[in-house]
């Protein structure tokens, strides 16, 4: 079994089945999050690839259904990235909406982890070259969250995008949870 198959089975095996505490019911409901943090746009056309480095955001609502399972959708942007592509200086800006389910651990009283999954749809527009809109990805994930009140998460976000020929994307950000 490879890295990432483990990875899947602990998931969706494993994680459910370890019990968590009652106060992981407290959260159940709605919720936004925004976070902010580097990104990396990648696309590789033949022998040329653009691999560059941005700073990104995303925010969005979600509404969590048990301790363990929360459905939401995230609006994202991986930025403006610069790299030479095909020996032109090229910009290329990535962003769009993900619809997106999060698999909850609880660590501590008031610390979670999560393993995340989802649909992308994105838009990528680059100069020269123009947009590229309607491409869908495949979006995984982890990420930690830290309570600091009653409505209010520290949350660490880390999340890879799949896209079709060979572009992919990445985005590491740190921010908040506010639930309602």
């Amino acid at each position: 079994m490879g890295g990432q198959q483990f990875a899947v089975f602990v998931l969706v095996i494993v994680l459910p089945l370890v019990p968590t505490s009652s106060h992981a019911d407290e959260k159940r409901g709605w919720a936004i999050s925004l976070g902010i943090g580097p990104s990396l746009i990648k696309d590789r056309d033949g022998d040329e690839t653009f691999d560059a480095g941005g700073f990104g955001f995303n925010w969005g609502p979600e509404y969590r259904f048990s301790k363990r399972l929360a459905l939401g959708m995230d609006f994202f942007s991986l930025g403006r990235a610069r790299d030479t592509f095909n020996s032109v200086d090229t910009t290329i800006d990535v962003g769009g909406l993900e619809l997106r389910g999060r698999l909850i651990f609880q660590l501590s009283e008031n610390v979670e982890m999560y393993g995340r999954l989802g649909s992308v749809g994105y838009f990528a527009d680059s100069n020269p070259g123009g947009s590229n809109l309607g491409e869908d990805a495949i979006a995984f994930g982890l990420g930690l969250d830290i309570d600091r009140g009653e409505h209010f998460t520290i949350r660490i976000d880390g999340r890879h995008f799949d896209g079709p020929r060979d572009e992919s994307g990445a985005l590491l950000t740190a921010g908040f949870n506010y639930r309602f």
